[in-house]
C-alpha cells in the first residue's frame, strides 16, 4: 500500500504528465515543421521547464513504484529549466566564439547547480547513461570522401530503408519523412505505444556518404524511441542510432559506402576528443581547450558544444554499446531481440541513478 507520500506524489505525477500528454505532441509537431521551413523554433510548453516539475520527478526517484516515469520526467524537465533560465537565454544569443562558449557554459552550470547540485554536462552524464571516458584520443584527419558529392539516392530509398529498419526489429508505429534542406533530425511526437509516431526530417538529396549515414542515424533514433517507452536514456538513444547506420557498412545494401566503417571508429575518436575540450573548458580554459588530441579547432566552436553540452561522453558510450549489440545481434536479430536489448542496457543504466 503507498504510502501518503507517495500517494501525494503519484497523485501529482499523474496532474503533470496529463498535461504535458495533451501539450507536447502538438508542439514537437509545430516544432518539426518550423525546423523543416527553416522558421524560428516555438518554446516548449511551460510547465515542462519549470523548476516545480524538476523537484518532482526528483522527488519521484525515491519510490521504486515511480522511479521509471520521475526518470521520464527528468530527462525532459532538465534540459528545459536550464535553457529556459534568462542568463542561459542572453549567453545563447552571443554569437559563437570561444569567450561566448566559456561565459555559456558558466551560465548553465550555475543553473544546474542551482537547482540539482552538478554542472550541466555532468547532469547531462548522470542521467543519460556515460561516464566520462579516460585517456586520450589521437583523431585522426577528415577522411577524403566521406562528404563529396555522388549520384543521389533514388526519393523511395529513405522510406525503403525505414521499411527494412522496421521489419528487421519487429517495430510499429507511425514514421512521416519530411524532406528539407536543413540538417536531419528527428522528432519523437510519442514513444511507444498505440499513437507512437516520429517525424524524421532528412535532405531533398541523398548524395554523399555522409549525408547517408545522417539519414540512416536519424532513422535509428525513430527506431530507438518505437522500440522503448518514453525516457529513454540518451546513451541507448545513440547506441540504436550507431546500430541502424551500420546498414552502410553493410556491401549488399544499396546505401554501402566502404568508407563507413573508418569513418565511424573517426567519429568515436573525435567525440572523446570534444568531450574533453569541453571538461577543459571548465577546468583550464578556453584558449587550452582549443587545441588536444591531434584537433585544432577554429575560432568558433563546433557546433555540438554550443548546442549540445554533455553530449560528447554519451557518443563514446553509445558507440560501446553499439559494438556490444552488433556483436551479439548482427544486423538481423530475431524479431524484438533489439527491444530486448534496449530494455537491458535501459535498466543497467536507470538503476544507478542518484539525482
Amino acid at each position: 500500500m503507498a504510502s501518503g507520500g507517495e500517494l501525494e506524489v503519484e497523485l501529482a505525477l499523474d496532474r503533470v504528465e496529463a498535461q504535458l500528454a495533451s501539450e507536447l505532441p502538438s508542439h514537437i509537431r509545430a516544432f518539426a515543421a518550423a525546423y523543416a521551413a527553416g522558421k524560428m523554433l516555438p518554446a516548449a510548453p511551460e510547465l515542462a521547464g519549470r523548476a516545480s516539475t524538476v523537484e518532482l520527478a526528483r522527488r519521484a526517484l525515491v519510490y521504486t513504484s515511480l522511479r521509471a516515469r520521475g526518470l521520464a520526467l527528468l530527462r525532459l524537465a532538465v534540459p528545459l529549466a536550464i535553457e529556459r533560465d534568462k542568463r542561459v537565454l542572453i549567453a545563447r544569443a552571443a554569437t559563437p566564439s570561444w569567450d561566448a562558449l566559456a561565459e555559456l557554459v558558466r551560465a548553465r552550470d550555475a543553473v544546474a547547480r542551482a537547482q540539482l547540485g552538478r554542472t550541466a554536462s555532468a547532469l547531462t552524464h548522470a542521467l543519460h547513461g556515460a561516464l566520462r571516458p579516460d585517456g586520450a584520443a589521437i583523431v585522426p584527419p577528415a577522411m577524403e570522401g566521406w562528404s563529396a558529392v555522388e549520384p543521389a539516392l533514388p526519393a523511395r530509398a529513405v522510406d525503403d530503408a525505414w521499411r527494412e529498419l522496421a521489419w528487421r526489429h519487429d517495430v510499429r508505429g507511425t514514421v512521416r519523412i519530411v524532406r528539407a534542406e536543413v540538417r536531419p533530425r528527428a522528432f519523437v511526437v510519442e514513444a511507444a505505444g498505440p499513437r507512437a509516431e516520429v517525424i524524421v526530417v532528412v535532405p531533398m538529396r541523398v548524395d554523399s556518404p555522409a549525408a547517408r549515414f545522417a539519414v540512416l542515424h536519424e532513422l535509428g533514433h525513430a527506431l530507438a524511441h518505437l522500440a522503448s517507452p518514453p525516457g529513454l536514456p540518451r546513451a541507448v538513444d545513440e547506441a540504436v542510432a550507431s546500430y541502424a547506420a551500420r546498414l552502410l557498412e553493410e556491401p549488399a545494401s544499396p546505401w554501402y559506402s566502404s568508407l563507413a566503417a573508418a569513418a565511424r571508429a573517426r567519429r568515436g575518436l573525435l567525440a572523446h576528443a570534444l568531450d574533453i575540450v569541453e571538461d577543459d573548458l571548465g577546468t583550464r580554459g578556453h584558449a587550452a581547450a582549443r587545441e588536444v588530441s591531434g584537433v585544432t579547432l577554429g575560432a568558433r566552436p563546433p557546433w555540438a558544444l554550443w548546442h549540445d553540452p554533455g553530449a560528447q561522453a554519451l557518443y563514446v558510450e553509445a558507440e560501446r554499446i553499439s559494438q556490444q549489440w552488433w556483436t551479439a545481434l548482427g544486423p538481423s536479430p530475431a524479431p524484438g531481440a533489439l527491444a530486448a536489448a534496449i530494455a537491458t542496457e535501459r535498466a543497467r543504466i536507470d538503476q544507478h541513478i542518484v539525482i
